[in-house]
């Protein structure tokens, strides 16, 4: 199904897009004429050996899909959008087995950015780990600034789940067996949910954000103690560094479903003299 709002070919799971930008004109455009769109992809591309996804961009059916697991499966195709055309079916299957024992930093971003791969394995391992650890349900604290950050950063750009039957989802027919993909940063700027989502605002109250997943059986278990570390970490800089400054535009991870930064260049000396 074509957008004709979209170039042919544009995918939201473009590891070259996320490394450039977050697609929020897309996502808005999406939420708007198309909020569920099916993404055409080539065969193999991902690694699911299928014909595309369903783009869900809206707050409430990206809700809806995650607190209903009877009908969109996280088991089936995993929990990740996108791999790569070299991962085989198997390889695939043996990630919902990985347990949480080896560090994921720079592994996690193996699939996509050469600059970290250490091997194709190691990388498909450490970003199963990842999922796993981040979407599991934990008690949150609330009316945090870090709550914002989240929102506003929306770390995770995607996940998918498959559909478990054939079913009707914004209005379109989506089919057993299908995937769908859950985009966080397009539901955490949805003007239906929150006022003026382009504005950061720290004293934004309520702030039903899906940075941590959308609820659910799947849920970030680090939810509170992520939390509780932004907020330790920019309050101690904000102290001890108050005059941070950015001194040149920041790095971006090349990543098919995360909003990484490699390398963020900042300064506390005075700026120039006019």
């Amino acid at each position: 199904m074509r957008c004709p709002h979209l170039p042919d070919g544009f995918d939201f799971t473009d590891p070259d897009l996320l490394q450039a930008r977050v697609p929020h004109p897309e996502f808005a455009l999406m939420r708007e004429t198309a909020p569920v769109w099916w993404c055409t992809q080539p065969p193999h591309i991902s690694g699911f050996g299928d014909e595309g996804y369903w783009a869900v961009t809206r707050h409430a059916d990206v809700k809806y899909v995650s607190t209903h697991p009877e009908l969109f499966s996280s088991n089936t195709n995993t929990s990740v959008i996108r791999f790569n055309e070299t991962i085989s079916r198997d390889q695939i299957d043996v990630q919902k087995l990985i347990m949480l024992n080896i560090d994921w930093s720079n592994k996690m971003a193996a699939y996509d950015d050469p600059e970290y791969a250490i091997t194709e394995e190691v990388g498909a391992e450490a970003a199963m780990e990842i999922v796993a650890y981040s979407m599991n349900l934990a008690a949150a604290r609330k009316e945090c600034p870090a709550e914002e950050i989240v929102r506003w950063a929306t770390p995770v750009v995607s996940f998918q789940r498959t559909a478990t039957q054939d079913l009707e989802l914004g209005g379109q027919r989506i089919r057993k067996g299908e995937r769908v993909g859950l985009f966080y940063s397009s539901a955490n700027n949805d003007p239906e949910v929150f006022d003026s989502p382009d504005v950061f605002d720290i004293t934004r109250d309520p702030n039903p954000h899906l940075g941590f997943g959308g609820g659910g059986p799947h849920f970030c278990l680090g939810k509170s103690l992520a939390v509780m570390e932004i907020d330790l970490i920019f309050h101690a800089i904000a102290d001890v560094l108050p005059d941070l400054r950015l001194l040149e535009d920041p790095r971006r991870l090349r990543s098919a479903w995360l909003n990484g930064i490699k390398q963020l260049q900042v300064t506390t000396a005075p700026p120039p003299a006019a």
